[in-house]
């Protein structure tokens, strides 16, 4: 018998790892530490899941023979591969456990907040893959709940099991941005895309600076994502807060660690999430984020966390407006958070997530 950790996802992907390649990555770096897994990846030119050797970056043309007893963990963006749904009936003919984790159905939920075709592709991708796999891991009690509804008339016996991921980040400081910003600064992380909402923390820096409002530099990191909307033009050319508006790409882990660490509190807007892993971490360094009131992003720290409507961008106005001009709260709650949020390591998660699979 053995375990296999299907790592496609991450041997595809370019840059620092954010988002699913994110989780990818750090439970493939946990599963090192253990030896758990053998890594396997895959590709819609090859007819199977070849081992995959990391020291070179590159994986065998010839397929692994799975067997009765083996098990596939999937935690990758598998969507991605017209042909993995077809792998993963063909490993469980073989007699092995396959384990999908998946993070949300908010392709099929909201089709709006991405590109034409997605919404519905998704969704056939989602309806083969649990006709396939043994057991499904989620990330949040609202994402568990979306699942059960779509799942319920194609794979009823099919069970979801919940996992946290973990939060933190190495600290480590970079003079870099230091030297780049100069200055009191709020912080948003996650990809810009429609769904993060990021316009509309945009437009609470143009309407707050065109009442008078003095405000702090909003700092927004994240690489450009589904109907983005130029962003960066529209900041760049808007004389009222060209100079307030900064955007970051494709930082290091250390170098988002310092900006969590020195900013004076987070925003994170998001219209919809299957968990919210930025709100998280910035409890993590004992910051005050102010979070979408919707969604799994209230299940994260609700009594640590300020929350507002996504919609809503007079209550984003206020939230931020009563923080900025009452430093003395920020004081309060950094202490009540650094008090009582214990940060979830990365390497707990992973345990969780060995002990699941050794129930399947």
């Amino acid at each position: 018998m053995a375990w296999y950790f299907d790592y496609s996802t991450m041997h595809n992907w370019k840059g620092y790892p954010t988002g699913i390649p994110r989780v990818v990555d750090e439970f493939a770096k946990a599963s090192l530490d253990n030896s758990d897994f053998k890594f396997v990846v895959t590709s819609d030119e090859h007819k199977g899941f070849g081992l995959y050797n990391q020291s070179e970056g590159k994986f065998s043309l010839d397929p692994v023979i799975f067997s009765q007893g083996d098990l596939l963990f999937c935690p990758g963006a598998n969507w991605a591969f017209a042909s993995q749904n077809e792998k993963l009936r063909d490993a469980k003919k073989k007699g092995a456990k396959v384990v999908q984790l998946v993070y949300d159905l908010i392709p099929t939920l909201y089709p709006y907040f991405y590109g034409p075709g997605f919404g519905s592709a998704y969704q056939n991708w989602f309806l083969e893959c649990v006709q396939n796999v043994d057991h499904i891991v989620t990330i949040s009690n609202q994402s568990k709940l979306d699942i059960e509804r779509l799942k319920k008339d194609v794979a009823g016996t099919v069970p979801v099991t919940n996992l946290r991921l973990g939060d933190n980040l190495p600290i480590k400081e970079s003079k870099k941005i230091l030297l780049l910003l100069g200055t009191e600064f709020v912080l948003t992380v996650g990809t810009r895309e429609y769904r993060k909402n990021h316009i509309l923390l945009i437009n609470v820096w143009r309407y707050l600076t065109s009442q008078g409002f003095q405000l702090p530099k909003l700092v927004i990191v994240g690489r450009e994502g589904w109907l983005e909307n130029q962003l960066p033009y529209q900041v760049s050319n808007d004389v009222l807060i060209k100079d307030k508006v900064v955007f970051f790409e494709k930082l290091s882990d250390q170098e988002v660690s310092w900006l969590y660490q020195n900013s004076l509190f987070t925003l994170y807007p998001s219209i919809y999430e299957g968990w919210g892993l930025p709100i998280a971490e910035s409890l993590s360094y004992g910051k005050v984020c102010v979070a979408s009131s919707v969604s799994s992003m209230v299940e994260i720290a609700p009594d640590l966390t300020l929350h507002a409507h996504p919609l809503s961008t007079d209550q984003w106005c206020n939230e931020i407006k009563r923080l900025l001009t009452n430093r003395d709260e920020i004081s309060k709650m950094e202490k009540r958070i650094k008090e009582s949020y214990r940060p979830r390591l990365w390497s707990e998660s992973y345990e969780d997530l060995v002990e699941i699979l050794k129930s399947v």
